[in-house]
Formats: C-alpha cells, structure tokens, sequence
C-alpha cells in the first residue's frame, strides 16, 4: 500500500478544502457572502445577498484553475464566451440554497469534529502532529484568519453531511436487481443484411444546376472564417540545446549533479508497523498503541510477529511488515524523512502521516555505484547543454519581452538586437491553425484587440516545457463568402452524401418491409444487391461478433412475437446502412449471478438511484427558493 503514496502536495489550501468536501458542484467557501461591502449584490437567495466581492472571489479561483488546466493565461473573451462567470454565480446561488436548507435543518458540525479535520490536514502538521504555529501561519499566506477559515470549513462539512445523508438513503430492492440481471445477461438472436454505400455513391452523380441550386441555399455554410498570418519570434530550450558548446567546466558541472542525484538514489530495505486511527479520526489512541508497541520492542519482542499481529497496511501486514526495497520519492515525506534519517537496525519513534501512526526499522543500506565520467560523458554533454540552453533561455526571453513591448510596432528590432530570427506561420482562424496556431493561447493573442486591431505586438506567450513566443498580425482577411467554384468539391461532396443517405435509407426500409412478408425478401436481396451477413446469437455485455452500432440498434428493437420477428436498421460508420431482423431474445438468469457480484450491483444501484435523488432534491429547492440574479454577467 505504501510504495504508491508520495503526496506531491501543491496549492495546500484549495487541496486541504477539496479533499475535506465531494460536493461536485461548488469549489469555494462562503465566507465571502456576509463580509458586507458597498457593492450591490449580484443574487439574493430568499433575501440573503450574494455580494460582487464574492462573486469576483470565486470568479477569480475558477479562472486560475482554468488558466492551470491549460498551462498558461486564459483570454478573458475564451471565459467570457463560455458563460464562466454566470455558471459560477449558478453554483453560490445553488450553494446558498443548500446553506440555508441545512441551517433549517438543524445540521451543525462539532468543536470536536471541525478539529479531527483540521488536525488531519499535512500542511498544518510539523513532523506529522498538528501545529498552531503553523495553521496561523498557513492561513496568514492566504489572507485568512483562522475564525473565518474555520467558520467556512464547518459550513463545508455541513454541506457534505447533508449531501451523504440524502444520496446514502436510496436502497435497491431484489426486483430491481432482478430485473438488471435480466437485461445484463439478455442475448438475441439476429440475422443482419448489409446495404452497401460504395456503389449506390458511385452512381450518384450531380448536375451543375443540383449544385448550383445546394450551394444557393446553403451559402453561409461555406463562409470562411476570419483569418490571419503571423510573424513570430519562437525560443526554445531544446532548440537552442542543439547549437550550445559547453566546455569542460560545463561537463564537470554536470557531472557533479549525476553524482548528487546518483547518491539519492539510495536504496533501503525497511518493515514497519500501520496503526491506524478509530473511526472519528482520533490520532491520539493511535500514537498511544504505537508507542506501547515501540516500548515492547525495545524490550525484545519480535517485529515481524508484532507486524502480522497489529498492522494495518494490508500489503505488508501479511509479511511481517516487510516493504522491500524503497527509494527516495516513494513514500510520503513524514515517512521517508525518517526512514532515511534511520541507521541500519535502528527503530523509528512514532511517525504521523494522512494514513495513520507508523514505526519503521530500517533492515538495511543498499548503496548506488554511480558510472565513470567517461561511462556518462555523452549523457553528461547533453545535460550541459541543456543547463546552457535554459540560462541563455531566460535571459532572451526577458529581453525578448521587454524589447518587444517597447517598440511595440515591429519584431524586427527586437529580432536584430537579438540575433533571432523573426519567422511566417500559415494561416490560422480563432479556432484551428498549424505549427504554433495549433496552440490555443497562440491565437488567443492573435485575435485580442490590442494585437488584432491596434497592430501591437502581443506579450511573451509561455507556451510550457521551455518556450516561449511573441508574436504580431502580419495579414489579417475578414469572414468572408466563399464563390462557388472555390467550394465546388466540397459542395458536390455534400450533394453526394445527402442523396446517398436517402437512398440506402429508402432501400432499407424496403428491405425491413420484404423481410416481414413471407417468402419476399429473396426477390427483395437480389434487386437491391443485398446478402445476408452475420447470422446467430449476440450478448448485450461483452459481445465482439458485431459493429457496436449494430448491437445498440438490436438491443435497442423491441421483443418479437414468436412467429413475428422484428427488423430495424443503422447507418454505420462506413456509410452503409445495416437492416437487423431479431429473431427471438433470451433474458438473463438471475440466479446464476454469486452472492458477491450481487452486493456489488446492489451497491452500484444504491449509489446511482442516490445521486439521482440528490439531483432531484437540490432542483426541489432552487425551485422553491426565491431567487434573483444578475442577468447582464
């Protein structure tokens, strides 16, 4: 269990909130809404206020992590475009409903359990128990107190409460499940016909006045979308590595860090012993159990049969604790820091993590033998020239910033004090180009009115891994209708396939009609140059035999009578169209499903009908809450 638990903790705050709450719909604590200001209120919720100070708060956090989940800058017209706003002002209005429904309720949150939570969060802990100093000054980082920290943490663990206690509360019935077993394990047998696209598209050929006549009616559909051409000053990390020249300092330089690396590559074999916290989350008993285990083996107890005994780690337990061998990076840090600070055979005192209280002895030392410079010498080239290229990258780039805002009107300068290279890009829209228009915050500030319309050059664009780009419109073509000898292929294309869907859609319907009359279909397959492909039973889970979209569509017809086989049919991907006469159906046995497979389903159940239910519960009262918003966000 412990060799997949390295906590790379970033963004300690929003992490601490996030995992304390699963409410999927609201990210952000509402301690925003009472802190009173001038500004008027963008919602009010059955008289209660939601400020523009709150609003701009969550609009501000969403639009971070937006900015995150792209690697870069988010242009406000991409945010304003989605409607981000509005759907973050939706969620505390949602959010205020909830608040105000639990407060109705009764719900409320303990001293007790508030601080079994708070204690629980690593960022607040130093060498793994909770910290005062440390939370006052984590808080201070954020601009928070701890009475308005913990004020929205509580109103948080309220919501949750009120969300686990409704969606826990669905129950599966045996019927139901019965009946899903049914349907699962159900199989038809079915016979399928194949209407070929390829040579019914082939026969197919538009006059000029067909087209003339589509394109006339569909001419907006041909528009070409604005456009423009770029000059660009690209820099790149690995671009630059291939012309850097470093010299024997360098390589020295470059050894010295394989050397360092190598040594925290120490490998160490170690044991240890989980106790785990009780169910409210008390540290406390845990730390007392494990250090009454420490003491009985200082007094020379057996570790190995102390571990099989007490642990709780289910992937070493079995095995007197055993972990094998670990490496720096693999455990959690309050683990790994005093593993590695062990000597050989020694005993830890009681270590605090988010899994519980440890004891580790460290078995034994397995030290790295690092390689010869000479063994590593093209390795060692490349890292030295890697370590140059991103100096040299930094420095240029802000240079490049600066230089290409103060003589906003031109690359060239810039390029020329430089001794870069200003280079063409084909032509990109707002929504799709090729080489650097492939990257979204690359047209972004193409298209931003500053670049777009003044003609300025646009700031330094971190495109990540290394690179970055400045950029300028070098031509710049408005929307624009295209003539229809331009879009004729694409126009004839269109003609083509739209006759040719109501074509294999006609001869299908043929075919569903001769197959519902005894003794017609044969007459039917050979004028339309059709013949009858897979025949036998098909499994609704699990079945390969078959084009998906074919099992959908056979699953998807009703039961047939015994003496009156159904036919439906499909447009495949390929163009052809599938006609699927079922023939008989063959539900599932319920009973030939374990009594473990069935928990499991009626857990799965559970859940779905619960959150089905919370949907439906959360809509009930934003519906009988009197609500007004903003509507010019």
């Amino acid at each position: 269990m412990m060799m997949d638990l390295r906590d790379r903790l970033s963004g300690w705050l929003a992490y601490s909130i996030v995992a304390l709450i699963s409410i999927p719909f609201v990210l952000w604590g509402i301690g925003e809404y009472f802190q009173g200001g001038n500004d008027a209120p963008v919602a009010t919720v059955n008289g209660q206020e939601i400020s523009a100070q709150a609003l701009d708060h969550a609009y501000g956090q969403e639009r971070q992590r937006m900015a995150q989940a792209f690697g870069g800058s988010v242009p406000p017209d991409m945010l304003e475009g989605m409607g981000i706003k509005r759907q973050v002002l939706d969620s505390l209005v949602l959010r205020e409903v909830l608040r105000q429904y639990a407060h109705e309720q009764g719900l409320r949150v303990s001293d007790a359990e508030l601080a079994a939570v708070l204690r629980g969060v690593p960022a607040f802990q130093e060498n793994g128990a909770f910290s005062q100093q440390r939370y006052e000054q984590a808080l201070g980082l954020q601009g928070q107190t701890p009475v308005s920290f913990e004020a929205d943490v509580r109103q948080d663990l309220v919501l949750e409460q009120l969300q686990r206690g409704i969606a826990s509360s669905a129950f599966g019935v045996d019927a139901e499940i019965d009946g899903f077993l049914r349907l699962r394990g159900q199989s038809r047998g079915v016979e399928v016909y194949t209407v070929p696209a390829a040579p019914r598209r082939q026969a197919i050929k538009p006059d000029d006045a067909a087209l003339q006549a589509y394109y006339a009616g569909h001419t907006p559909d041909f528009r070409r979308a604005e456009r423009v051409r770029l000059e660009a000053i690209e820099l790149s990390v690995d671009t630059m590595a291939a012309s850097m020249q470093p010299g024997e300092e360098d390589l020295r330089r470059a050894y010295e860090d394989y050397l360092s690396r190598e040594q925290q590559r120490e490998r160490r074999e170690a044991r240890h012993i989980l106790i785990t916290p009780a169910a409210d989350g008390d540290m406390a008993a845990a730390r007392k159990q494990a250090e009454e285990l420490r003491d009985r083996l200082a007094k020379g107890e057996d570790f190995e049969a102390l571990a099989k005994a007490f642990s709780k780690d289910p992937g070493s337990a079995a095995e007197g604790g055993r972990l094998g061998v670990v490496e720096r990076g693999m455990m959690v840090e309050p683990f790994e820091k005093a593993l590695f600070a062990l000597k050989q055979g020694e005993l830890s005192e009681p270590v605090q993590t988010e899994f519980g209280v440890h004891l580790i002895r460290l078995d034994g030392i397995e030290q790295v033998k690092p390689k010869s410079l000479d063994e590593v010498r093209d390795a060692m080239l490349k890292d030295a020239r890697h370590r140059m290229a991103e100096e040299r990258f930094h420095d240029l780039t802000d240079r490049l910033a600066t230089l290409t805002y103060e003589q906003p009107d031109s690359l060239k300068p810039a390029a020329e004090q430089l001794g870069l290279q200003a280079t063409s890009t084909g032509w990109m829209t707002r929504d799709k180009g090729d080489g650097i228009g492939s990257e979204a915050k690359v047209r972004g500030a193409a298209f931003a009115p500053e670049v777009l319309e003044q003609g300025r050059n646009s700031d330094l664009i971190d495109l990540g891994n290394n690179r970055g780009v400045v950029v300028r419109v070098a031509e710049h073509e408005a929307a624009a209708d295209q003539p229809f000898e331009a879009v004729r292929a694409e126009v004839e294309r269109r003609v083509v396939e739209q006759e040719l869907a109501r074509v294999v859609e006609g001869d299908a319907a043929s075919l569903r009609e001769a197959l519902a009359r005894p003794g017609a279909a044969e007459d039917t397959l050979a004028r339309l140059g059709v013949s009858r492909g897979f025949t036998g039973e098909i499994k609704r889970v699990g079945e390969k035999a078959v084009d998906p979209a074919i099992l959908r569509a056979a699953f998807s017809a009703g039961r047939p009578a015994a003496d009156a086989p159904l036919a439906t049919s499909v447009r495949l991907a390929t163009g052809d169209m599938a006609v699927i006469r079922v023939l008989s159906v063959t539900d599932g046995d319920p009973a030939a499903v374990d009594a473990s497979e069935r928990l499991a389903i009626m857990d799965e159940m559970r859940q779905n009908l619960g959150m089905n239910e919370l949907s439906a519960f959360i809509a009930h009262l934003r519906a009988r809450a009197e609500i007004t918003q903003r509507q010019d966000l």
